[in-house]
Parts: structure tokens; sequence; C-alpha cells
């Protein structure tokens, strides 16, 4: 009888912890939209002000993050997914301005989400970062 407790233990365990992972996980992928204020470099490519549709997919490999735009195409980036302790109230955009003035996108937080997205430029910044709140 111990070995079916503990067996019967363990299961809930695993249940219980699958269960706390989902629920704690942002989604694998999804869809949103965010307003760029400014032109932003985004992966080496510049971005023109405006609206941009965002398309993201999570997998073991990592997050690929397309921001998608009638006139610009789709722009696509690797993204880290990074959990937030409360939900964001509005979408914004964080930036890093260079030596040469021009802003180099590093996140992104959508409303009512509990997690952002971070890009890694592989680009020198010389001043601190931005945030640009967006409608």
């Amino acid at each position: 009888m111990t070995i079916v407790k503990t067996t019967k233990s363990l299961v809930l365990a695993a249940a219980l912890l699958a269960a706390t992972t989902a629920i704690a996980a942002p989604e694998n992928s999804g869809k949103s939209s965010v307003r760029l204020a400014t032109t932003v470099t985004v992966n080496g490519t510049q971005l023109a002000p405006g609206q941009y549709s965002l398309k993201w997919t999570t997998s073991a490999s990592g997050t690929e993050l397309q921001l998608i735009s009638s006139k610009n195409g789709v722009t696509t980036v690797p993204a880290h997914v990074v959990n937030l302790d409360r939900k964001s109230e509005q979408s914004t955009v964080d930036t890093t301005r260079t030596s040469n003035g021009a802003a180099i996108l590093n996140a992104i937080h959508l409303a009512g989400k509990t997690f952002a997205f971070t890009i890694n430029e592989n680009s020198a910044a010389s001043s601190g970062a931005t945030s640009s709140a967006q409608k």
C-alpha cells in the first residue's frame, strides 16, 4: 500500500506543478499591436513611426517576434519573454539612443499583459533607455 500512496502523491504533485507552470507562463503565441512614435531600429531595420501588428511564437529554442506593417512588410527579431509582477497598464516601447542619435528597440510592454519582450541588439548605445507610451 505504501507504493500506491507514494505513486498517487507523485502523480498529484506532477499535476499541480504542470497546472502552476501553465498558469504562470506567458502565451506561447499571440497577437497584439503597438504604435511607434518615432523611427526605431529593430534588428538592423529602420521602422518608420506608425501602427504595427505584433505576432510572437515561443518554442524551446526561443521567442520570435514579428513587427508587421502594411508599409514596411514584416520585420522578425529574436526576443526574450520577461515575466512582470503586474499587468502593464498601457503598451510602451523602450528604446536606447546610440551616439549618432538613432533609437534602438530594447523592449515592448503590452497593455494588459504580465510579460514583456526584450530585444538585445548588438550595437553600442551611448545614453540611457527611454520609454514611449503608446495608446
